[in-house]
């Protein structure tokens, strides 16, 4: 077995174990935070993920760059955006568009219109956000 077919299948038994674990999960289960003041097990999982994303980069030589989105600053789609068009390999991701705040039809379409226009190089992540920020704009 090569460097190549043991990563893909190490990252293989991850995702199949990630899927495993959250497949009927409510959206509730999912916000829980083990031990009260811990990250929830969704920002958990989505982290997993996110690491192994970056060793499969590293391990390909590719670069890649996490934005996100703030509420009170900029927007996250936006900055893909334009990352993604000033680069021709870069992979870009968004950790993580706050559900609360988007509506989801939207925030669907405007991640389909990234992939179709950058295959391959777009990363989203989705999340509750920052409680006390969805608060001060009426989105908890």
């Amino acid at each position: 077995m090569n460097t190549a077919e043991l990563l893909a299948d190490a990252f293989g038994r991850v995702n199949e174990v990630v899927h495993d674990t959250v497949e009927g999960l409510s959206a509730e289960e999912l916000a829980v935070r083990p031990q009260g003041t811990a990250n929830s097990v969704c920002w958990l999982v989505w982290h997993l993920t996110r690491v192994q994303d970056d060793h499969v980069a590293d391990a390909a030589g590719l670069e890649q760059l996490w934005l996100w989105e703030d509420c009170f600053f900029e927007s996250g789609v936006a900055a893909a955006s334009a990352a993604l068009a000033w680069t021709e390999r870069l992979r870009v991701g968004v950790g993580l568009l706050p559900v609360p705040l988007r509506n989801v039809a939207l925030a669907t379409m405007e991640t389909a219109t990234l992939n179709r226009l950058f295959p391959g190089r777009v990363m989203v992540g989705v999340g509750h956000g920052v409680q006390d920020w969805m608060a001060q704009v009426g989105a908890r």
